[in-house]
């Protein structure tokens, strides 16, 4: 084999690694998307190390990897409630109900305000790219905001249709505890307050002809979609 027939091989082993770390980094501007890969290409065999190290070497659980598995523990809690009280809700909807609002639940909690000037003000050379980013980031944060609000609603509406037993309302509760969701906590309080009943008393609210009426966000005029 020839030098040019082991370059041919060793490119051809990295240019996965090099796909990787250019997939990776959506969040910068392309031509530094493409240096990092080009990086990558060359110099595969010290990022492989390097993640399986991370990979096999570094069992630390991650803040993040920590809220992932309390809440798929309380998402398989919920359905085991719902298949014992008998729910009629479809088991693939509910799903993508809770996959929604936690999902969005947590894209709240990681909006952060950047202070550093975004890169699309820079290339469209604007002179104040921090007050922009400050703007941009106001902006987004509404909109998911927006669809958070739908999104509880959505579970909340949810849980009624479940039957709102006192097991789904409680693990409801530790999940808005976990996601930090205040006014999830309220409706979820009241909603548990009107379902307890005690023995001898007649009940004040028929459980079975309530409706509850989720309302309807409404997002300030200038950010409305």
């Amino acid at each position: 084999m020839t030098v040019s027939d082991y370059i041919i091989i060793y490119l051809s082993a990295g240019a996965p690694i090099a796909v990787f770390a250019y997939l990776q980094r959506t969040s910068i501007f392309p031509a530094r998307r493409f240096i990092y890969s080009a990086v990558a290409l060359l110099i595969w065999p010290v990022i492989a190390c390097v993640w399986i190290y991370n990979r096999f070497a570094d069992n630390t659980e991650t803040q993040k990897q920590a809220v992932d598995r309390k809440l798929q523990n309380i998402r398989n809690r919920i359905e085991e409630t719902m298949r014992h009280d008998g729910a009629v809700i479809p088991i693939h909807e509910w799903r993508q109900i809770f996959e929604r609002y936690t999902g969005l639940s947590l894209a709240i909690a990681e909006v952060e305000v950047n202070s550093d000037a975004h890169e699309l003000f820079e290339v469209a050379g604007n002179k104040n790219g921090k007050l922009g980013t400050v703007c941009l980031n106001r902006r987004n944060r509404s909109r998911v905001i927006f669809h958070h609000t739908e999104a509880r609603n959505d579970f909340l509406d949810a849980l009624i249709r479940a039957g709102r037993g006192r097991d789904s309302l409680d693990l409801a509760i530790e999940l808005a505890t976990l996601l930090d969701d205040a006014e999830a906590l309220a409706d979820l309080a009241a909603m548990a307050g009107r379902t307890e009943q005690k023995p001898g008393k007649t009940p004040v609210i028929d459980m079975e002809q309530e409706v509850w009426n989720p309302p309807t966000p409404k997002p300030h005029i200038a950010n409305r979609i």
